[in-house]
């Protein structure tokens, strides 16, 4: 049977697009202006976790010493259930990147899921591998209470402990003490050259009646095309 063309592990593979139009050197440099210290501000679905995992990759691929914890799951906001590790070393920067997925808490009522307590005592221990030389890039800081992300970033605010923060989160608040960085915006055109990039050119006619139902949301976007691959494919399956 032929693959899925929109599985999880084909949609990582896409290169991420800054909405700015500058460069990833452009942007990694204003960054570093910034201290290491910013926010990557966004919708649900516009490519926050996405441009997170990107900057992991890139990292292990021009050898940066970086450390993944969590499998970021970019087309979904379920719960990570255990902590995983990948490690890559650079002798020319002597930094690192710690990527922290925040479990998401169960709610009342759920019996999938993380308690307040479980949760908390998971982003002690990975933050147990923090250092002077590590970037921090945590993703979802909104799933926390607002002391609770008091607490974090304060935490990693010293380059003592942390050679930087970078966040994402939905709403931008001063609170935090992190300036914007980036602000995703996903559009028509974005969604149409990462279809073009997916050679699926002819599936945008499809794609634009699901944006039209989950406008701003590229990742639903593309669940659904997911869906509606696997249905047109086992119906031509069944009527053969």
């Amino acid at each position: 049977m032929v693959e899925n063309p929109y599985t999880q592990q084909r949609l990582e593979r896409l290169a991420y697009r800054f909405p700015d139009g500058l460069t990833w050197h452009e942007n990694w440099q204003r960054l570093a202006l910034m201290g290491f210290r910013g926010a990557i501000v966004g919708t649900r679905g516009s490519g926050k976790s996405t441009l997170l995992r990107e900057i992991h990759r890139r990292c292990r691929k021009q050898a940066l010493d970086s450390t993944l914890i969590g499998p970021l799951d970019t087309l979904s906001d379920d719960p990570i259930s255990e902590p995983a590790h990948c490690l890559a070393k650079d002798e020319s920067t002597g930094l690192r990147t710690l990527l922290l997925n925040v479990p998401r808490p169960c709610r009342r009522g759920q019996r999938a899921g993380f308690d307040r307590r479980h949760q908390r005592r998971s982003i002690r221990q990975q933050l147990e591998m923090l250092d002077r030389h590590t970037i921090l890039l945590i993703d979802g800081l909104e799933r926390l209470s607002w002391l609770e992300q008091q607490w974090l970033v304060r935490r990693t605010a010293s380059p003592t402990r942390c050679a930087g923060t970078v966040v994402t989160v939905h709403r931008f608040a001063m609170r935090f003490g992190i300036s914007v960085w980036i602000k995703t915006t996903p559009t028509r055109a974005l969604l149409d050259e990462l279809l073009s990039d997916l050679g699926r050119s002819a599936d945008r006619s499809l794609a634009k009646q699901r944006w039209q139902e989950t406008p701003m949301n590229i990742r639903d976007v593309f669940r659904k095309l997911h869906d509606d691959w696997f249905n047109i494919s086992h119906q031509r399956s069944i009527q053969s």
